[in-house]
């Protein structure tokens, strides 16, 4: 039959703190009910992310499980492995906020009454299963991002590959300003569109680049011939 302790915690730890009693050996027969105070008033848990209790066995080995918040309340487990060896243990209540930072660590005694002679008792060890929970979330969060990651790379190298597809079959041509805003730009063509001393350049109607005319020459490649573009030394800086 499970058995459910009521207590009461007082975050301002004024009072003595508070007695827990347990059989050696019960297997999750027992539970913990907290209520929590703050200096005698009543202390709101929507505060508080989440919890958990440490119990340290009389034989210095650990056990940390997670609380359930609920609404005003919050219930512990007290484990096979929690009341593993007789004698007086502390447990500890711990509240943790949002960012991971601890509220509040309220003190309790803790006596594991000895089972009847004869009864085999599980061996004590150490029972992490709060932060195992925890890991195993981060490790499922780590697995997620990795996932999404992959995926963008993916379409971002896609998207690459087709654009430097694209730039290696272009043609090349050179107009103003106006003719540019006059045509339908055909998406392999690289445009070098002169408007006063500022030249662009688009692929189709994708902008790549744009710069200054500066005074001197240059030379645009298209279709393997050569042009001379008057006053062209351009300087083309990304944007």
């Amino acid at each position: 039959m499970k058995e459910m302790t009521e207590i009461t915690l007082d975050l301002s730890c004024r009072h003595a703190p508070v007695q827990l009693y347990a059989k050696q050996g019960d297997i999750d027969s027992r539970s913990i009910r907290a209520h929590f105070l703050f200096g005698g008033r009543k202390f709101d848990l929507s505060q508080a992310e989440r919890s958990e209790i440490r119990v340290r066995k009389p034989d210095g080995t650990i056990t940390v499980n997670e609380g359930e918040i609920a609404e005003d309340v919050a219930v512990y487990p007290l484990t096979e492995q929690s009341l593993a060896a007789a004698g007086e243990a502390q447990a500890d209540f711990l509240l943790y906020g949002g960012g991971g930072e601890v509220i509040s660590c309220i003190p309790a005694r803790l006596t594991v009454i000895p089972a009847p002679s004869g009864d085999e008792a599980v061996v004590s060890t150490n029972e992490y299963t709060a932060f195992r929970e925890q890991v195993e979330d981060i490790d499922n969060r780590l697995a997620d991002f990795r996932s999404t990651y992959a995926s963008q790379m993916s379409q971002m190298y896609g998207k690459l590959s087709e654009l430097t597809q694209r730039l290696g079959a272009a043609s090349i041509k050179i107009c103003t300003a106006e003719e540019y805003s006059a045509l339908t730009p055909d998406p392999n063509t690289v445009y070098y569109v002169a408007d006063g001393s500022k030249v662009t350049q688009y692929l189709g109607d994708v902008k790549l680049t744009s710069g200054t005319v500066s005074a001197g020459s240059a030379t645009v490649m298209a279709d393997g011939t050569a042009q001379a573009v008057s006053g062209a030394a351009q300087t083309m800086e990304e944007e």
